[in-house]
This record gives structure tokens, C-alpha cells and sequence, in this order.
């Protein structure tokens, strides 16, 4: 860390977020249990800025917050690829389930506390990355991961390589945010934005900020129910289903 420098370092500050979360709470410091501990901040490319807890990536399934998510849980057969694992509370569920889960995420610091909470299965990297042979019965994005699909150019490439590992009967399972479901002039204005610079309104640039630490910009995408549909066509699969809970959605596809 260069104090005479006020940019933070690029690392992953997603990953240390955990790992600190994941240390108070091994230590037993009330401070984790009030879930102070993690907390890292999710930076947009025009400045506003959302502070977050690590603590909901370690929620056993009753504790979850969205019914949604524990709908995909029910909803998983054979064997399942959980794509951006976090801290692996999706694949520790899964076992206790009697399911083969396969954990893969891009930050070193998730893969090694998903390790410690005992995943046994797991990958660090995307899915262009993952030599893991398949096929896979289900594919996860739970978290808002329906948001890996970034872009109309990068959609099909992501969900080619979903079906590249894909196993006949395979499904996806994601969750969605609908960006048009607000009124808030911040996230109105932003969606402005993008359209004048020829983006998707709910396209994000992002990055993750954890004390000096801050990952690289990405994209993420937020995308609407109907336009998804739009957006998947083409790339090999279908949404043969969707399911509502607030602004966000649980997306069902098939292999076309």
C-alpha cells in the first residue's frame, strides 16, 4: 500500500470481504454476529456507491432472503455447477441434499473460505475458465447472477459456454433484477445514461471496494423479465419459465 498514493490497490476486495467476515465469525467476536464484519461497497462507473454486508453469503436457507432463492434450491437435479459461489451456501445445501455441487467463482479469497466451510468441489475462474468435465444438470446464478450475462454481445458467448457443459435435459436457474422497477432519480439517471452511450439501460460498470482494496470494472446486467426472454433467444437455450418475487424474478431455461 502506497500511502502517497490515495488510489486503491486493485485486488480482490470481494474475496477479502469474506475472508474477514468469515474470520470474525470463526473467532466468535460479537461484532460479526451483528453482522459488522465484511462489509464492502459495490462503486458505480458515475460515482454512487451501495455499501453491503458479507454476512448474507454464510445464511443457511431459512435464513435466506428471498423465497426465490430457496425455490431454485427444491429446484436442483443432478449434478449442479454453482456459477459465482461466494462463500458456497448454495453448494453447502446442496450437499446436505445428497447433490454433487461444483463450486466455481473468480475471486481466490471466495474459493478459499468456500473451501474452509467444507465445498468440496470447486473452481477458480469463469466458466471460460473451468476445465471441470461436465455435463452438468443444473446451472446456478443465484445472487442477482442472471447479471453474468453483462451484455447483448457477451450473453450468448456466457451461454454458449453454459451449454457447452450442459447435460441433455440441463436447466438454468438465475435470479434477475428488473431495473425498471424503481422510482429513484439516481438509478433513473443512470439508465439515461447508458442509453445515450448506446448501452443497455440496466447495464452496470462496477467494482467492489473493501478498505484499499478494489477489483477491476465489469459489467453486470440488469435486465428486465421480458427483454431476457429477448436476450436469450438464439444462444442455444429458452426461459420456459418465470417467477416473480418483487423487483427481482427467477429464471428458468431450457436447452433449446
Amino acid at each position: 500500500m502506497d500511502l502517497d498514493d490515495p488510489r486503491p490497490e486493485i485486488g480482490d476486495a470481494f474475496g477479502a470481504a469474506l475472508v474477514a467476515h468469515h474470520e470474525a465469525r470463526d473467532t466468535g467476536h460479537a461484532w460479526a454476529a451483528d453482522r459488522d464484519a465484511g462489509w464492502y461497497v459495490v462503486e458505480r462507473d458515475d460515482g454512487y456507491t451501495d455499501p453491503l454486508p458479507a454476512a448474507p453469503y454464510f445464511a443457511e436457507p431459512d435464513d435466506w432472503q428471498w423465497d426465490l432463492e430457496r425455490a431454485a434450491l427444491e429446484a436442483c437435479t443432478g449434478r449442479v455447477l454453482d456459477v459465482g459461489t461466494g462463500a458456497g451456501r448454495f453448494c453447502l445445501a446442496l450437499a446436505e441434499r445428497g447433490l454433487d455441487a461444483v463450486g466455481l467463482d473468480p475471486s481466490p479469497g471466495a474459493i478459499d473460505v468456500s473451501r474452509s466451510r467444507g465445498v468440496p468441489t470447486l473452481h477458480l475462474g469463469t466458466v471460460f475458465d473451468l476445465d471441470e468435465p461436465g455435463p452438468f444438470d443444473t446451472f446456478l446464478l443465484m445472487g442477482n447472477n442472471v447479471g453474468l450475462l453483462e451484455s447483448v454481445d457477451h450473453a450468448p458467448r456466457f451461454l454458449g459456454e453454459l451449454r457447452r457443459l450442459a447435460a441433455p435435459e440441463a436447466r438454468v436457474l438465475g435470479i434477475g433484477l428488473d431495473p425498471s422497477a424503481t422510482d429513484d432519480p439516481r438509478h433513473l439517471a443512470y439508465q439515461a445514461f447508458n442509453r445515450s452511450r448506446g448501452r443497455l439501460p440496466g447495464q452496470l460498470r462496477l467494482r467492489i471496494r473493501f478498505q484499499h482494496l478494489a477489483t477491476g470494472w465489469w459489467d453486470y446486467l440488469l435486465v428486465p423479465p421480458t427483454e431476457l426472454v429477448d436476450l436469450v433467444g438464439g444462444s442455444g437455450w429458452d426461459v420456459v419459465d418465470l417467477d416473480h418475487e418483487g423487483p427481482l424474478y427467477l429464471a428458468t431455461l431450457a436447452l433449446a
